[in-house]
């Protein structure tokens, strides 16, 4: 995913669930930086959900 154009908690939030991090409990639920970290961290594991799909997908067209 191209992060240049998402705002500063986004990307935070993205490259957290990337990592593997737990997700951060300081950004104050109802504001705007809580609500985009939030988006940004359900995107990653979304993305690193998919990507586990379709490489077990590709792992299951291996003909031994």
């Amino acid at each position: 995913m191209n992060l240049d154009r998402t705002s500063h908690y986004f990307r935070i939030g993205y490259r957290d669930a990337e990592a593997l991090r737990p997700a951060r409990t300081d950004l104050v639920a109802g504001t705007f930086a809580g609500y985009d970290y939030d988006q940004g961290y359900r995107a990653a594991f979304n993305s690193l959900y998919w990507d586990a799909v379709r490489e077990n997908e590709r792992r299951d067209r291996v003909v031994l």
